[in-house]
């Protein structure tokens, strides 16, 4: 596989971290972004429902895969999240929902196609 540029991941570092493994992080990636697609409603739902220590939870489980792999601005949005729900912030924990969301759609759109 070819030297992939995922846009939100520090690629130098992330190629560090995972000894230069592209396969590895687009796996990472792709796995980052199904379990965003199967928990984002429950999140939003957990935030609007102001559950905050449950969404502390699911933002800190995000906020571990980001870290990993040095996807900075989804690393960023989960932080958002985690300090809105210590704040007890329905705002900040939704303004960080959708950085993530947003975070999330810029990853899969330069992913490589699957072959």
């Amino acid at each position: 596989m070819n030297t992939v540029d995922i846009d939100g991941i520090d690629m130098p570092e992330a190629m560090a971290r995972l000894a230069g493994n592209n396969r590895l992080l687009v796996r990472v990636v792709r796995e980052l972004i199904k379990m965003f697609d199967q928990q984002a409603s429950d999140l939003l739902d957990c935030i609007q429902s102001e559950k905050f220590e449950e969404t502390y939870t699911k933002a800190h489980g995000f906020k571990g895969i980001a870290a990993s792999i040095v996807a900075l601005p989804a690393f960023e949005a989960t932080r958002v999240i985690e300090e809105g729900c210590e704040q007890k912030s329905v705002v900040q924990c939704e303004a960080g929902f959708k950085d993530l969301s947003q975070a999330i759609e810029r990853m899969r759109s330069s992913l490589p196609a699957e072959s």
